[in-house]
C-alpha cells in the first residue's frame, strides 16, 4: 500500500470513530443523581452518569443498591430510576414546534418515578416484565415489590394498564394501585397508594442538597462480578 493510500485509509478510520459518537442521538440531561448511576448506549461501553451529563436514545441508565438517577427528557418530562433498577429508553422522538411525538421507555428491574411534559398524552408508554402503562398526563411510580410481582401507582392524573399475558386493561385515576401478580393477573384498582420504601420514587425527594451527586468517581462496575460493589454496597 502507498503513503498516500495508508494516508487515506487512516482518515477513513478517524472519521469513522468520529461519527460514531456523534450519531449518538441526546433526549434528554441527567439533572440529580444520588451516589452512583451509570448509562450504556447502544453499542456502546457502560460509564458512570453525572448530572447535566446527556440522556443518550436507546441507552440503558442504571443505579447501584442506595443510588438514584433523575432524568429530564426534551418535552420537559422526568424519569427517576431507582436504586438497584435499570431503564432502557427504548424510543423518544420529540417535535417541539408541532408538540408532536413518542416515547416508549422499559424498566428491566426495579422501580421507577415518571411525571408526564408536553408529550401528548396518549404517545407515552413504559414497558414492565409483566405489563404496559400508556400515560394519560400524570405521575406514576411503579416496579417490582419484595411480595412478588409488580404494582402501578397513579399518584395524579390518568394512566392505563395492560397485562402482557391476559391483555386485561385497569383504567386508573389519581391516587390509586394496581397489583399485578408474577404470572400477570391484574389485580382490582384499589383506592391509595402502594408504598414502595424508596424516597425519590415514592416522594420524588432524597437527592440531598447537591443535585449533582457523585461526588467522587464512580467506581467502574462492568467488570464486577454479580453481587459486588463499592459505595452502593451490592449492585
Amino acid at each position: 500500500m502507498t503513503g498516500t493510500a495508508k494516508s487515506f485509509a487512516l482518515a477513513l478510520l478517524g472519521a469513522a470513530a468520529l461519527v460514531t459518537p456523534a450519531s449518538a442521538e441526546e433526549v434528554g440531561e441527567f439533572t440529580k443523581v444520588l451516589l452512583y448511576a451509570y448509562q450504556k448506549p447502544p453499542g456502546g461501553e457502560q460509564a458512570a452518569a453525572y448530572a447535566l451529563d446527556p440522556v443518550i436514545r436507546n441507552a440503558s441508565v442504571s443505579a447501584v443498591r442506595d443510588g438514584g438517577a433523575e432524568l429530564r427528557f426534551l418535552d420537559g418530562s422526568t424519569l427517576t430510576v431507582g436504586p438497584e433498577s435499570e431503564v432502557v429508553i427504548d424510543e423518544f422522538v420529540y417535535d417541539p414546534a408541532a408538540n408532536a411525538g413518542s416515547a416508549t421507555m422499559r424498566l428491566t428491574k426495579g422501580v421507577f418515578r415518571y411525571v408526564s411534559g408536553r408529550m401528548p398524552d396518549d404517545k407515552v408508554q413504559i414497558e414492565t416484565e409483566t405489563a404496559t402503562i400508556g400515560i394519560r398526563g400524570t405521575v406514576v411510580t411503579g416496579g417490582e415489590v419484595f411480595e412478588g410481582g409488580e404494582v402501578v401507582n397513579c399518584v395524579e392524573g390518568a394512566c392505563a394498564v395492560t397485562s402482557k399475558t391476559t391483555g386485561q386493561t385497569a383504567e386508573m385515576t389519581a391516587f390509586t394501585f394496581v397489583r399485578i401478580d408474577e404470572d400477570g393477573a391484574l389485580g382490582p384498582v384499589t383506592p391509595g397508594l402502594w408504598w414502595l420504601g424508596e424516597p425519590v420514587i415514592d416522594a420524588g425527594v432524597g437527592f440531598g442538597g447537591d443535585s449533582g451527586g457523585n461526588d467522587t468517581d464512580a467506581p467502574d462496575i462492568s467488570t464486577q462480578d454479580e453481587g459486588e460493589g463499592e459505595g452502593g454496597g451490592d449492585y
